[in-house]
């Protein structure tokens, strides 16, 4: 034991330790050189998982340890996800230094799998759904949202019907609001709040729809959702859309069991997707449009004037082939901006995907061009949020290099000469030692010291000795 202690009470491990305490509930992914290290019950937890080696830290203390390639860590994050599991990654945030004891480091990104953006965990033609409960001893508030796309929706339910409802959304996470007490524990046991502190972003969001939620559980649901958010995004998670009531006037929302004997997404026997009547009717050529028809044969319209007008948009498109064809091209060439916007928006898309967003809604503006003003196209509808100039997305789309890179630390993605004061600060970066060598032979030149040489240290910066 007392082998153990003295591992413990070394810089880094005492680092470790201060970071585990802070998310006790995560799998905490410790930076270490070109390693993300697990220890404790985490490296058993991940080597159990991911099917990696599980060893010991110091030879003479049991401390378990299992690592992996960082540059491999997104295959890894989302088995984990995959299995339920929390994910904190702890970054070091400078380069290692022998003269310090420990590097600085920073937890810079908690995942879960009700609240990722990343491309590589979702799939593309499936909501991710992150459910939040508040009950009370007659029924329950549910909110659910999926991140990645900015939806969020809100249903008050009886018991039966939240089971239905979980049933129905399989959500990826289920969080409650201890607050107030009810059923819900009987039917989930997860997460539990009993406070909630909102961010700016959080508050202006919450006070400009509780009018819209009309029970004391609904806004309940709705701040435990943000304040997961918050915590998880440290104040800054992507924006989301108005909350939506799930059952309206306009349409006839199926319950579990109904989608299932009609075989809407699945087949009844082996529960396939072939075989069933998504995948009967399914020819979309975007993964929106894939989400979205899910959710539409989901809640069939019942607004007789609704149906009417679906129907004349569908007989214009097939009387009208070519046109078809046309539509069928170019919306095989928009990206999914829903949650390529999110990526940007939180920073963890890169200049590529700024750049495929760009093309994406030039695309977008050349349909608007070819429908938004035909007469027989009564189901078009533009969305206001894209009310912006073609001419500012293409202007944006021309300071882009052909092949930007995946991330942004590694630059060149700005076409040269597009902006001086951009080329010196990055000419300055690439080119560093040249410009300093220059700098040290032009000195020699004007001082007629030949010995000159220009030096660096942490106190002073550079300095000619």
């Amino acid at each position: 034991m007392a082998v153990v202690a003295n591992a413990l009470e070394t810089p880094m491990m005492k680092q470790y330790l201060s970071f585990k305490e802070k998310y006790p509930d995560a799998i905490l992914f410790f930076r270490l050189g070109d390693f993300y290290e697990m220890f404790f019950e985490d490296a058993v937890t991940a080597s159990d998982i991911l099917g990696i080696t599980l060893t010991t830290r110091h030879k003479d203390a049991d401390i378990p340890l299992a690592g992996i390639p960082w540059h491999s860590a997104d295959a890894h994050i989302r088995k984990l996800l995959e299995a339920g599991k929390k994910i904190a990654v702890c970054e070091q945030m400078e380069k290692p230094d022998k003269k310090k004891k420990t590097v600085e480091r920073a937890v810079v990104r908690i995942l879960t799998p009700g609240t990722i953006v990343e491309e590589s965990s979702l799939v593309e033609e499936k909501s991710n759904w992150l459910l939040a409960l508040s009950c009370d001893k007659t029924g329950a508030g549910a909110v659910w949202t999926d991140v990645s796309c900015g939806e969020v929706y809100f249903a008050q339910c009886s018991k039966d019907e939240m089971t239905d409802l979980i049933k129905m959304l399989s959500p990826k996470e289920v969080i409650l609001s201890s607050s107030v007490p009810g059923f819900c524990g009987e039917i989930v046991d997860e997460e539990k709040f009993d406070y909630w502190v909102p961010s700016d972003n959080s508050a202006k969001y919450l006070e400009s729809y509780l009018d819209r939620l009309d029970s004391p559980t609904l806004g309940k649901a709705l701040e435990t959702v943000l304040f997961y958010l918050d915590g998880l995004y440290f104040g800054k998670f992507p924006p989301l859309r108005g909350p939506e009531r799930w059952k309206n006037e306009d349409t006839m929302a199926l319950d579990f069991n109904t989608c299932a004997n009609l075989e809407i997404e699945k087949t009844l026997i082996g529960g396939n997707k072939e075989g069933s009547l998504l995948w009967a009717i399914d020819r979309t050529k975007t993964s929106m449009g894939r989400r979205l028809l899910s959710n539409i044969i989901k809640a069939p319209l019942k607004n007789k004037e609704l149906i009417l007008r679906r129907q004349a948009t569908v007989s214009t498109l097939f009387e009208q082939l070519p046109l078809l064809d046309k539509l069928r091209e170019k919306l095989s060439k928009i990206r999914d901006f829903e949650r390529t916007l999110s990526r940007i928006l939180v920073r963890r898309g890169g200049p590529r995907e700024i750049l495929l967003l760009s093309d994406s809604l030039l695309t977008v503006f050349e349909l608007k061009k070819e429908i938004g003003a035909r007469d027989d196209f009564p189901f078009f509808k533009s969305d206001p949020q894209l009310e912006i100039s073609p001419e500012i997305v293409a202007g944006w789309r021309k300071r882009f290099v052909d092949e930007p890179p995946f991330n942004y630390k590694e630059g060149g993605f700005i076409v040269p000469g597009f902006s001086e004061d951009l080329f010196e600060l990055s000419d300055l970066i690439v080119n560093s030692k040249k410009h300093i060598a220059a700098l040290e032979e032009k000195e020699k030149a004007a001082t007629g010291i030949t010995t000159l040489k220009a030096g660096f240290n942490r106190v002073f910066g550079y300095y000619f000795e």
